[in-house]
């Protein structure tokens, strides 16, 4: 567990990281928008537009780190996750139902339920500077099992998986 000064210093870094991580969002957002001036997409928001700010409430009292394997708090993952990273599955418009992002379908149950298979989507590649580098499944095993580890220091894991 950190002393009370590490996650004081580890806030206060984590607040500039937020910023910096919320800019770069920003400009990932808008680095998506096209340069044509037709859409055939049917939303009704309108045109997007180059640059801008983007603003973010922090209802918790900040980030407490920029590692999603000691993220803890909603704000964590409301603020960063959802804006920086794509997961297995992801919900509908409605919000009810779960969707494959990353995964190609849902997942299959197998040794009465005890097991699940769960098949990456082929060609994802992770974003620079690592974008030659294709995502696998080892790597959703790796992030689950170091959530574990006592360095992490991720207070919630057991709650989840006991």
């Amino acid at each position: 567990m950190r002393s009370t000064t590490e996650r004081t210093d580890m806030r206060t870094m984590s607040r500039w990281g937020s910023v910096v991580l919320a800019a770069a969002a920003a400009l990932l957002i808008a680095a998506c928008g096209s340069s044509s001036s037709s859409s055939s997409s049917g939303g009704t928001g309108g045109a997007a537009k180059s640059g801008g700010t983007v603003t973010i409430l922090e209802a918790a009292g900040g980030v407490d780190s920029l590692d999603p394997g000691y993220w803890y708090y909603q704000t964590d993952y409301a603020d960063l996750y959802r804006t920086t990273q794509r997961s297995l599955y992801s919900f509908t418009s409605s919000g009810t139902l779960p969707t494959p992002d990353l995964a190609t379908a849902l997942p299959t149950a197998s040794d009465g339920g005890k097991t699940l298979t769960i098949h990456i989507k082929p060609g994802i590649h992770y974003s620079a500077p690592l974008q030659n580098q294709t995502v696998v499944a080892a790597d959703f095993k790796y992030a689950l099992e170091r959530c574990f580890l006592a360095q992490v220091g991720n207070g919630y894991i057991f709650t989840y998986f006991p």
